[in-house]
């Protein structure tokens, strides 16, 4: 695609091309967590957003925490996004 002033722009959809990962808000270091799901396919309070269950990691040994069993007020290991 040529602009007025004759310099090649590449087309819009062309822009993320060559990235391997997408990017990531957390380091690969952070322990991630797979949430508590309820039984009518509700997410248990903080899990629908937290980063450690929504943000995945690329490398290849990730750090795992369970869910914390009971959570009185909200859960300590929820990261918000």
């Amino acid at each position: 695609m040529k602009t007025e002033n004759n310099a090649a722009v590449p087309p819009p959809f062309e822009q993320g091309v060559g990235r391997l990962v997408p990017e990531r808000a957390l380091p690969a270091d952070v322990a991630r967590c797979s949430g508590v799901e309820n039984d009518d396919g509700t997410w248990r309070d903080g899990c629908a957003d937290c980063l450690r269950r929504t943000d995945r990691s690329f490398f290849p040994q990730a750090a795992w925490v369970a869910a914390p069993e009971v959570i009185a007020f909200e859960c300590e290991l929820r990261i918000a996004p």
